[in-house]
């Protein structure tokens, strides 16, 4: 809501301010602590001009320096928690003057100056003084600034919190509009819900009519498929078998024309069968003859025969 932007900005707006404030105070403490220390310095510088008054002649300037310090405390305007630098250091000389105439000068003055003669040395505590009197007025100008700014942000604060207070009061008007819409968004939510119920059942239902449908579908591109595997395969059959009754005519004309063929190689089979008995036998009468003859040329041999004898044997006539 635009609202709640807005005290968010107002929130974050209000924590810059006061990390602001505090980091102004922290510099203000910082301030007061070096100021104290000045004025010790200060008063210690200013207890040396007396001490060197009492035994010179410029005495009474040293007294109007300390007058026109006054002047000017009287005349310096401070803020709220400013502290009164000069006129402080010339309260405090006067209140005190008589226990510091007791500290010894080497307390004062660096070890170098104690050897400079007592006109060159209240020079230098004048000098000291001044520039430890600008460095005060100095300080107190950036405490001015730092008070000034304390104020501005303290006014800043102030419109930030008015503004905070009327966003809180804008929000608390809100609040029932605001409880009005988280009733109407529960009923909204609670009608939602089961519209969102109805909505999965309704899947539900959907997704097994879908299912159902795809596996009919599935069911169907199969047997569709099966279908024309089986058509493939009858015409796959049916040239199969003109082929092979081709084949069958081919064939029994093939088986004729072996058989006349085998046929006739059976009967010059038979003739070759005929005619190798035939040279068997002719051979086994060359055989017994043969054998006749070892027997004779072993007889012969024997026996010792002659030739004619033998040519008789055998029953054989030369030519």
């Amino acid at each position: 809501m635009p609202s709640t932007g807005a005290a968010k900005g107002t929130g974050a707006g209000s924590a810059d301010l006061q990390a602001r404030e505090q980091r102004y105070r922290k510099l203000n403490a910082e301030l007061e602590e070096k100021t104290a220390s000045l004025l010790k310095e200060a008063d210690d510088v200013l207890q040396g001009v007396r001490q060197f008054g009492r035994s010179e002649i410029d005495t009474p300037e040293s007294g109007e320096d300390v007058d026109a310090n006054r002047n000017h405390c009287s005349s310096t305007p401070w803020e709220e928690k400013c502290v009164d630098v000069p006129c402080a250091v010339s309260v405090h000389s006067d209140l005190e003057s008589n226990a510091e105439d007791e500290r010894p000068l080497a307390e004062v003055l660096p070890e170098p100056a104690t050897k400079l003669s007592f006109k060159a040395q209240n020079r230098y505590l004048k000098a000291k003084a001044q520039v430890l009197q600008e460095e005060i007025q100095r300080m107190n100008t950036e405490l001015s600034n730092f008070h000034e700014d304390n104020s501005r942000l303290r006014k800043r604060i102030r419109e930030l919190e008015e503004e905070r207070n009327r966003l809180n009061r804008v929000t608390s008007s809100h609040s029932a509009q605001v409880e009005r819409v988280k009733k109407s968004l529960e009923e909204t939510r609670i009608h939602c819900d089961a519209l969102e119920t109805e909505r999965n059942a309704l899947k539900k239902d959907g997704e097994t009519v879908k299912r159902a449908a795809n596996q009919q579908a599935a069911e169907l591109k199969s047997a569709q498929t099966r279908l024309h595997k089986t058509a493939e395969e009858v015409e796959r059959l049916r040239t199969d078998l003109e082929r092979l009754r081709s084949s069958a005519r081919e064939s029994s004309d093939s088986m004729r024309r072996q058989i006349d063929q085998l046929t006739a190689d059976n009967r010059r089979l038979e003739r070759q069968k005929t005619d190798l008995i035939n040279a068997f036998k002719k051979q086994l009468r060359l055989i017994d003859v043969l054998r006749r003859q070892k027997m004779l040329i072993e007889a012969s041999k024997c026996l010792q025969l002659t030739e004619e004898e033998f040519l008789k044997a055998l029953d054989w006539q030369p030519p």
